[in-house]
């Protein structure tokens, strides 16, 4: 019980201090960077989203929550109030402090959900094992069948998920794919919720299963996600949303240039270097600007004992462009 409070408290508070993060800026402000680009850059870019070591820790802490939570249910507790602090902390530095420099477009949450049934089963298996050693036979096989029961939905969730995660506007080739599969099953194209449960009987592995059952089962899983699927469905039909018909049609370059490697296609970006005294940077800026290499002056200087100063104000750093709001 105290693991999670612990927890909770010391890496909560870490994570707010930073300390690591602010050493590394430190030393490389400092040290390291020596042009006005390293500088910003330094100074403006967020570190990223470590997913890759968050998952795998939050997911010991549930497994474990949840685990012990049929022995001792009050650990619940106390993890709730872990839990809670580590939200509290890594919100504010998913706000604030971190970018989202990897997009796992929505994978990462189906993940979490089919990471966290694994306390489930542990816990149950922890049950079973207790009520075999006191020789329990009813409570033993009401566990053992609670389990199957367990891996039953959480392999029918899976296969309901995985359409949502592989493909792009599901719910567009079910509307035509249902006509097609009501003529191959012999099923009134009139009756809507005949052709709903066949769409969904096909897709869930149940055609095998006698009827009524694929309508009855198909109908109890829909509506686990149907609320979900409404709402999404409607905010991609938003007409806030600019449609294809209202959007800029593509120039011919632009055609050709769709596929190819952005390093082909960028632009030259502007090549930044500090102002000084003795007018080198104007030599400079003239020999680059002859080659075709955009190149400026502003927003920094070197002074007199040869260290760079920049205006920290965005405004007025030439590399910095205001987002354009769509």
């Amino acid at each position: 019980m105290t693991y999670f409070l612990l927890q909770g408290l010391t890496k909560a508070s870490d994570n707010l201090l930073n300390y690591s993060d602010v050493l590394t800026y430190l030393f490389y402000e400092k040290v390291m960077h020596k042009t006005p680009r390293e500088h910003f850059t330094a100074y403006a870019q967020m570190r990223g989203m470590p997913w890759a070591s968050w998952f795998p820790k939050f997911t010991n802490l549930l497994v474990i929550a949840i685990a012990y939570a049929c022995i001792a249910p009050l650990v619940l507790g106390f993890a709730t109030v872990g839990l809670f602090l580590y939200f509290v902390s890594y919100r504010y530095n998913i706000l604030y402090v971190l970018q989202m420099k990897v997009d796992t477009k929505g994978e990462a949450y189906k993940r979490a959900l089919q990471q966290i049934p694994t306390g489930v089963y542990l816990a149950e298996l922890c049950l079973i094992g207790l009520m075999g050693a006191r020789k329990a036979a009813a409570p033993t096989a009401l566990m053992i069948t609670l389990l199957v029961l367990t891996a039953v939905l959480n392999l029918v969730m899976d296969r309901i998920l995985r359409p949502l995660e592989l493909y792009l506007g599901v719910d567009i080739w079910q509307e035509r794919e249902v006509p097609l599969l009501a003529e191959e099953d012999s099923i009134d194209p009139h009756d809507l919720a005949a052709l709903h449960g066949a769409s969904h009987a096909r897709r869930l592995g149940l055609k095998k299963l006698p009827n009524p059952a694929p309508r009855i089962l198909s109908d109890i899983f829909d509506s686990v996600i149907s609320t979900a699927r409404d709402k999404a469905k409607a905010w991609l039909s938003d007409p806030s949303i600019a449609s294809r018909e209202d959007m800029e049609p593509l120039k011919d370059d632009e055609v050709e240039k769709a596929y190819l490697a952005p390093a082909l296609t960028s632009k030259m970006p502007k090549l930044w270097i500090a102002k000084d005294k003795l007018g080198a940077s104007k030599a400079e800026i003239e020999l680059n600007e002859g080659a075709g290499m955009p190149t400026t002056d502003e927003a920094a200087e070197i002074d007199e004992d040869g260290r760079l100063h920049w205006d920290h104000d965005f405004e007025h750093v030439p590399i910095f462009k205001k987002p354009h709001r769509v």
